[in-house]
């Protein structure tokens, strides 16, 4: 899941342009956000830790909890209650993290990926497109990363090859799931692929950005700006009420439920926490930071801003 890029997006949208099409900016605040939950409904925090930038994914393999964020920032955690800053090697801001086929890959500004076995010391890898890279993820033995006007693959993370670069198009958030592809992006596009190679563009039936998307309970959930779609196959999509006029960007789906995080579309924004056990019915909860991110590990979720 992305940090989508606000005060541009804000001041264009409360003006009445609508969406620019580029890469979503959220106002930046003093530090990071943790917040947990057991159970989906009931959430603590926010968590003090250590990184004074915003944090924008996390992922959870190898028994931690893993974050990335705004300049570099990387954090681990084994319970997400304690949190220990980590090494990047670079200054761009991460936006994406996946964690699969026993390693870490995190993705970011100029074309940054980096690699991880442990989470600790990573390694920084050649994308071969200076994109802006928001999203990652791994199926059909491949990694899929993507963003501004950007699809990559790789078979191990360390060698990329560009499938697309150039059309003016903001691919924002990619998932895996019943044996294919399908990537989230601007003016409410999506693309499905079985291979990573080939992509054919399906109609959402919303002209809205999409941020976030996840696989789970037998289908595929969307979301974005005050949107939250589902598909059975991604390729055919029904819109659902989410009851909330705010930006949803990150998502997972997990016990049995649906997470989706984001911010109200507002100066001075404030995040809130949407459940659901369909993706049809939706709970919302308000909190008092933004959020970009949420993930499920060690029988706990965890959401970041």
């Amino acid at each position: 899941m992305i940090r989508i890029m606000m005060v541009i997006a804000l001041i264009l949208s409360l003006a009445g342009c609508g969406d620019s099409g580029s890469a979503p900016t959220f106002t930046e605040t003093a530090t990071g956000t943790v917040m947990t939950s057991s159970d989906g409904s009931t959430w603590s925090g926010p968590v003090s830790i250590t990184a004074d930038k915003e944090l924008n994914s996390i992922t959870y393999g190898s028994s931690q909890f893993v974050a990335v964020g705004q300049d570099g920032t990387i954090l681990t955690s084994a319970d997400g209650a304690a949190w220990t800053s980590q090494k990047s090697g670079t200054i761009n801001s991460l936006y994406g993290i996946t964690f699969a086929n026993g390693q870490f890959v995190a993705v970011g500004d100029a074309g940054t990926i980096l690699t991880s076995l442990d989470g600790v010391s990573w390694s920084g890898q050649s994308s071969g497109a200076p994109a802006q890279l928001t999203g990652v993820t791994f199926g059909n033995g491949k990694y899929i990363a993507v963003g501004a006007s950007a699809i990559l693959t790789s078979p191990d993370g360390v060698t990329w090859t560009t499938q697309l670069y150039g059309p003016t198009r903001y691919f924002y958030s990619v998932v895996f799931g019943n044996g294919q592809f399908v990537i989230a992006s601007d003016s409410g596009g999506i693309m499905t692929s079985t291979d990573g190679a080939t992509w054919t563009g399906r109609k959402s039936g919303t002209a809205g950005n999409l941020y976030g998307i996840t696989f789970g309970g037998s289908q595929f959930v969307a979301v974005g700006v005050e949107t939250i779609l589902t598909s059975p196959d991604g390729v055919v999509w029904t819109a659902r009420s989410s009851g909330s006029t705010s930006n949803l960007v990150g998502l997972t789906y997990a016990n049995g439920q649906y997470i989706v995080v984001g911010n109200t579309i507002a100066i001075n924004s404030t995040g809130f926490i949407l459940t659901s056990p369909d993706g049809v019915n939706w709970t919302r909860q308000a909190t008092t930071s933004n959020l970009y991110g949420v993930a499920f590990g060690a029988g706990k979720f965890i959401s970041v801003g």
